[in-house]
């Protein structure tokens, strides 16, 4: 028997093995891999299963939000009807005036008779915001004819938040030196005062003066209720809505406006000026364009009811 004899092949003379490619038209289906499930969410899952919901912690529906009262601001320049405006909002027999600022103020909407408490103090203004029914207990000895409280207006929130400020210059029986820490405390009072009024069944309209902010490195200026910025901040997210008294037509500025127009600097050379107004609205998403106006008539009881009055123009989500 002969033996086959094995003849080693040097490892440089092995060629390697050329992949096949595939089939002209064949499409590769890629990869997939599979991800071990984490251990800590699988226990997470199961924990929370058994988890009670926090005390006053509730699920809800974004379908079954309504807008029963309404939450908004309204400020333009002096001798711009503003108190007129806010007052004639609803029925005077149902409306309660907290004023911040002289009774004369009053003069415009005088022969309406409404009741009306001037708040000369941060003290006076707290009670007034916080304890409107009490105030409409009282009027109602004199006036037994008066209905039921449905709106509140504040105859001005700009006058309001600087007694808030002069409240608060004084903390801990000293003198406050770092002004910072006066708007600080006068913001978070005047957040709770907000928080308790906005809660109540009844419109709240807040009343305030405009003031133009320059910003001469982009030549832009943006008009917007007289308030300090964090202030000013933390107002117009918790109402619904912000509408500017436009001078001339004393229209009422419905949503954000630009106007760009020229102007001189302080070295007499000319520059072009855009300015913003500011203005916004919480009209439902799919409401029909056009339900309201950008600048509307000299009426904010017409403009509510119009808002209310309006209906979606594409049909809502079956639940």
């Amino acid at each position: 028997m002969v033996e086959a004899t094995k003849t080693a092949v040097p490892p440089s003379t092995v060629k390697p093995e050329t992949p096949t490619a595939p089939p002209t038209g064949v499409l590769l289906k890629p990869l997939t891999l599979t991800v071990p499930s984490s251990i800590s969410a699988g226990v997470s899952r199961v924990l929370s299963a058994s988890l009670p919901l926090p005390k006053g912690m509730t699920l809800a529906n974004t379908q079954d939000l309504t807008q029963p009262f309404f939450h908004g601001c309204i400020y333009g320049e002096t001798s711009m009807w503003k108190t007129s405006l806010a007052a004639r909002f609803g029925k005077p027999e149902e409306t309660l005036i907290v004023l911040t600022r002289r009774p004369e103020q009053l003069l415009p909407v005088r022969e309406l008779g409404i009741p009306y408490v001037q708040a000369k103090d941060a003290s006076m203004l707290n009670f007034g915001l916080l304890y409107p029914e009490r105030l409409w207990e009282e009027a109602r000895k004199t006036r037994p004819s008066l209905g039921e409280l449905k709106n509140l207006v504040l105859d001005d929130a700009t006058e309001a938040v600087s007694q808030l400020l002069e409240e608060n210059s004084v903390i801990d029986g000293k003198e406050v030196r770092d002004q910072r820490r006066s708007y600080t405390a006068a913001g978070k009072d005047l957040r709770e005062l907000l928080k308790v009024t906005l809660r109540k069944p009844m419109n709240v309209v807040l009343v305030a003066l405009a003031k133009v902010r320059e910003n001469p490195i982009t030549n832009e200026e943006t008009i917007a209720p007289d308030l300090p910025p964090s202030m000013l901040s933390m107002l117009l997210t918790e109402v619904e809505y912000a509408f500017y008294i436009k001078p001339g037509t004393h229209e009422l500025l419905t949503d954000r406006d630009f106007i760009v127009f020229k102007d001189t600097d302080d070295a007499g050379k000319e520059r072009t000026v855009r300015r913003v107004i500011f203005a916004k609205n919480k009209l439902p998403l799919g409401v029909t364009m056009g339900a309201l106006l950008k600048y509307e008539p000299p009426d904010l009881g017409a403009v509510w009811r119009k808002i209310q009055a309006a209906k979606p123009a594409v049909p809502a989500v079956k639940k």
